[in-house]
């Protein structure tokens, strides 16, 4: 998108650092002279991380678009469905609109890396409930017996 609200065009790739490369290299080929590129992301803690790093390591202008603002942007228009190239859309007008406003994209390493020991640690203590409860329920069908097989 242009500064004047125009689409110049749409690019869809995988979210895999070896295809970044033919994603700048097509967004090259989109991009008018004497412009830069500059990209607007709306997730630079999951699944755009990658891509913002990358970005952010060849010098490109990337600025961190709140989904909120996006959210907003699209309740302003009258569809009905929404598409990843609506939501694209938006968070460019976003970009474009609130340019100065907007922080510069900044994934720090050891928020995303406690975000991910938080997560693994909520996966381990619910599979250790589900085991205890587990053996719960199969040691409740069974005759309570000691070690020494005298029962208690």
């Amino acid at each position: 998108m242009n500064c004047f609200y125009e689409k110049l065009g749409e690019i869809t790739f995988p979210n895999a650092p070896g295809q970044f490369e033919a994603a700048i290299a097509e967004l090259g080929r989109l991009k008018q002279k004497n412009t830069s590129l500059i990209f607007g992301l709306e997730d630079i803690s999951a699944y755009g991380r990658t891509l913002t790093v990358y970005l952010i390591k060849r010098k490109f202008k990337v600025k961190h678009v709140n989904a909120a603002l996006v959210a907003a942007e699209r309740r302003s228009y009258n569809v009905l469905h929404k598409t990843d190239s609506f939501d694209a859309e938006c968070a460019a007008r976003v970009l474009l609109s609130k340019f100065d406003k907007l922080p510069d994209a900044d994934p720090q390493d050891k928020f995303w890396v406690l975000k991910n020991l938080v997560a693994r640690r909520r996966f381990i203590v619910k599979m250790n409930i589900s085991l205890k409860n587990h053996l719960h329920s199969f040691l409740a069908g069974q005759p309570l017996r000691s070690w020494r097989g005298i029962r208690a």
